[in-house]
């Protein structure tokens, strides 16, 4: 009788034990063959990209879908509107662009900040002559829409509100 008391617990937990690794050998891991570049995560199959890079894999930089020549038309409040050429080019860190000849005015470059499709502007002074520009941008396809504010108060010149169209 112990003898059957034995062989009938030990074929019950072999029992269990297969099952056991028969439902874990159906489950998969959906981040097994998934590799994510500069930093990403995967979750359920797909790299969660870090600040700063976009792409299935997380191997594109955000901000190279803005570098390049763009070809600016604005339309402002006190300056009326104007075309002219202006260049990004990238900044010191993975979210940063360097603009050269913003507002066809300043000799400087303009910095900004890219995150996704979007681009930021903060308050600066590029030039140091009193004209401070900020303001927001969003690019989609080879066109960027921007609103931009030119504050030449500190200069004796006012305030210029501008909305431009860039266009690669």
């Amino acid at each position: 009788m112990k003898k059957v008391s034995i062989f009938s617990a030990s074929f019950l937990s072999a029992i269990a034990f297969a099952t056991v690794m028969f439902f874990n050998a159906c489950t998969s891991d959906p981040c097994k063959d998934i590799v994510c570049m500069n930093g990403g995560t995967c979750i359920s199959g797909t790299c969660d990209c870090t600040t700063g890079y976009e792409g299935t894999d997380c191997s594109t930089e955000s901000r190279t879908k803005f570098a390049g020549t763009w070809t600016a038309a604005d339309a402002c409040s006190s300056s009326g509107t104007s075309s002219y050429i202006v260049t990004m080019s990238n900044g010191a860190t993975v979210v940063d662009v360097n603009i050269t000849n913003f507002w066809d005015v300043f000799a400087n470059s303009v910095k900004a900040t890219v995150n996704g499709s979007t681009i930021s502007i903060a308050s600066q002074e590029p030039d140091n002559d009193g004209f401070k520009v900020s303001g927001q941008g969003s690019i989609s396809g080879n066109n960027i829409t921007w609103s931009y504010t030119i504050d030449g108060s500190s200069a004796g010149s006012g305030v210029d509100v501008c909305t431009s169209t860039w266009t690669k």
